[in-house]
């Protein structure tokens, strides 16, 4: 029930449900595996966001593990990898779009 509400009907929502809200051939392949259960304090080195502020020092529940844009891996355990730029890219299938 969870998946299909935080996936599916989420991207029918955003009207996107074209290229994600599931793992087929065709969509995005973003994925991200978390843990709902944990919780964590926000410290601001840890915020990736322009507006530090409102976030920092408060408990958030959820404790993201990876997350896979476009199936790549771009975020484990706390770390963006190496090869992840933070720079926006058009998305692979664009002439396709």
């Amino acid at each position: 029930m969870w998946a299909r509400l935080l996936s599916w009907k989420t991207a029918q929502l955003s009207m996107s449900d074209n290229l994600k809200g599931s793992l087929a051939p065709g969509y995005d392949a973003d994925l991200v595996i978390w843990e709902p259960e944990r919780e964590f304090e926000s410290k601001e080195a840890s915020i990736h966001h322009k507006n530090k502020l409102r976030l920092t020092s408060r408990h958030i529940a959820g404790v993201v593990w990876c997350y896979h844009c476009w199936g790549q891996l771009v975020y484990r355990e706390g770390s963006f990898l190496p090869q992840t730029s933070g720079e926006a890219s058009p998305h692979p299938n664009a002439a396709q779009l």
